[in-house]
């Protein structure tokens, strides 16, 4: 599968495409960057029903910044316009790959019908007003985000893959 090059103007329609999306933000000068790019490319070939991209960090400054990219490389996995992965390092091909296929597995109405009513409306009213239609990272809290950020203060769901077996949990704020 061909990987996608990713910039401002096409990276929302990208997500907004809807299934899983891959995308690795990388940069020609990051020594870490180019060890990650010929593993990112194999299982690119592996996974022919997932969208791969990437987003050069440097060339896409604006991007990165409306992101929260804090550090690269960073490994962002997307389905139906959920952030469902979000973080910056190295990973061995059987750990993409395991993250990969769990996210294609996903129970994508399980994860909706755990948004509050509450959440997606905040969510709806603020992605109106946005150029990224739903990065639905899912939100609990609107209101200590600044406006120059992307359009809300995201979930975060993280991967159990205990005894062999894999599932998505939500990181809940106490």
């Amino acid at each position: 599968m061909t990987i996608k090059d990713l910039n401002q103007d096409n990276f929302s329609a990208a997500v907004g495409e809807g299934g899983v999306l891959v995308v690795d933000f990388t940069a020609a000068s990051c020594g870490a960057c180019t060890k990650f790019e010929p593993v990112f490319a194999r299982i690119s070939e592996r996974f022919p029903s997932v969208m791969f991209g990437k987003v050069d960090a440097e060339s896409e400054a604006a991007l990165i910044s409306e992101l929260a990219i804090s550090h690269i490389p960073c490994l962002v996995i997307y389905r139906d316009e959920f952030v469902l992965f979000k973080q910056a390092g190295n990973f061995s091909e059987a750990q993409v790959e395991q993250l990969i296929s769990t996210a294609v597995g996903l129970d994508m109405e399980q994860l909706r019908a755990s948004v509050s009513d509450e959440t997606e409306q905040k969510a709806t009213s603020l992605m109106s007003s946005s150029n990224y239609r739903r990065y639905a990272d899912v939100t609990s809290s609107c209101s200590s985000i600044p406006s120059t950020s992307l359009s809300f203060a995201p979930r975060r769901f993280w991967l159990s893959t205990k005894h062999g077996t894999s599932s998505w949990h939500e990181t809940r704020k106490s």
